[in-house]
């Protein structure tokens, strides 16, 4: 039985029935190839032909979502960035009296201290938003054409 993959939707099916599942944190699951697929995994691989050699990013945070737009790959460095862009921030904290903004981006610590904490937490997300945007091209797997 073939599974067919429906890249503007991110929904897997099998003759005519949807064949993705919900899985463990909201991920979906496809069983097909002789054993069971994460489907944004199973997604790039019937998109290019080949597994992915690195993780694979849902862009809007919503492990369900497995559409073919909301894919992109990322190291593992970029998928926590990317997943802390999404949720807000946890790299702000108090520090006697001033809001200290620490985030390490590539190997390197970015930090400074401000008198309010939207200040460092928009330090943060300059920061952040600046460092993805550089790491995320091309934020789309490339199809041989």
């Amino acid at each position: 039985m073939e599974v067919t993959y429906d890249p503007d939707t991110g929904h897997f099916y099998r003759n005519g029935k949807r064949a993705d599942r919900e899985g463990p944190k909201g991920y979906r699951r496809v069983y097909a190839f002789g054993g069971s697929h994460p489907a944004h995994i199973l997604a790039v691989f019937m998109m290019t032909g080949e597994w992915p050699t690195t993780m694979v990013d849902h862009k809007d945070g919503d492990p369900g979502n497995n559409a073919w737009s909301n894919l992109r790959p990322a190291t593992n460095s970029q998928n926590q960035h990317y997943r802390h862009a999404l949720r807000g921030t946890r790299n702000v904290h108090l520090v006697r009296n001033r809001w200290r903004a620490r985030i390490w981006l590539g190997g390197v610590r970015h930090e400074r201290t401000f008198a309010t904490e939207d200040e460092a937490l928009e330090y943060v997300r300059v920061a952040r938003n600046k460092y993805l945007e550089e790491l995320a091209r091309p934020t789309y797997f490339l199809l041989e054409s």
